[in-house]
């Protein structure tokens, strides 16, 4: 499945959970302040020992139109696909599936969504499919026993506004649809 193929109105998915690596490398860096110790572990363990979806092709085969592993950041990988479509995404902040320690970091203010979905090494794999195919990719999704999540949508680029305005092709929205979209996507190779 390459990055492009994804077309104006199609959703976005995301597998697993976004953001453990890289709370687990802050950890290792001990960057991270006081964090229960289970949550310690399990967070080390996901930055550590990565788990690549290998089983998601029939989720793919379902409906999907395009896909990217999260290796440099949700925002930033999501942003190869849309750039590629020539498309933007908007990505709703409260959909972005989170780890029950994240979500219990995130609430005790020791992270920030933008770190989350900027953060690389997750492994997991965004992609973006028709409304047409949601329930299919749901059904094939739970026979794989894997968990996917809607995240968003994509709009032509002149509905979403350019990408010379800063903000990139991937952007992150609040629950009252405000643009909170960090200025750095995630990791930049050069």
């Amino acid at each position: 499945m390459r990055r492009r193929g994804a077309g104006p109105g199609d959703l976005v998915f995301v597998t697993g959970t976004i953001g453990d690596a890289t709370l687990g490398l802050a950890l290792a860096r001990q960057r991270k302040g006081p964090v229960p110790e289970e949550d310690r572990l399990f967070l080390l363990d996901r930055f550590y020992r990565p788990r690549p979806r290998l089983g998601l092709g029939p989720v793919l085969r379902a409906g999907a139109t395009a896909s990217a592993d999260v290796s440099d950041g949700l925002l930033a990988d999501l942003g190869h696909i849309v750039r590629e479509s020539g498309l933007v995404a908007m990505i709703e902040a409260e959909r972005v599936p989170l780890s029950p320690p994240a979500r219990r970091m995130l609430a005790a203010h020791a992270c920030t969504i933008a770190d989350l979905v900027t953060g690389g090494e997750d492994y997991e794999v965004v992609f973006t499919a028709p409304p047409a195919a949601r329930a299919s990719i749901m059904m094939a999704a739970a026979k794989a026993k894997m968990t996917v999540t809607e995240i968003g949508s994509l709009r032509p680029l002149a509905a979403g506004g350019g990408w010379t305005d800063g903000t990139g092709p991937a952007r992150l929205v609040d629950v009252m649809g405000r643009d909170v979209t960090p200025r750095v996507a995630g990791w930049q190779h050069f």
